[in-house]
């Protein structure tokens, strides 16, 4: 899951942050009602949250 890994450069968190940013942009509302029906969706923004956390400090996106 995206919230185990650690991220080593500042520009890798960013490439993750973003690439699942543009998955729930592009996502239509059934698979966000799914998504978050499965805590699923719950999972990915906790991901994204420790995403902004590397090494002890905060990065700005």
């Amino acid at each position: 899951m995206i919230h185990e890994k650690i991220y080593n450069t500042r520009q890798e968190a960013k490439a993750v942050i973003f690439e699942y940013i543009g998955v729930l942009q592009s996502a239509t509302p059934a698979l966000l009602s799914w998504l978050s029906q499965s805590g699923l969706l719950r999972e990915i923004e906790c991901g994204l949250t420790n995403c902004l956390v590397l090494r002890g400090k905060i990065i700005g996106v």
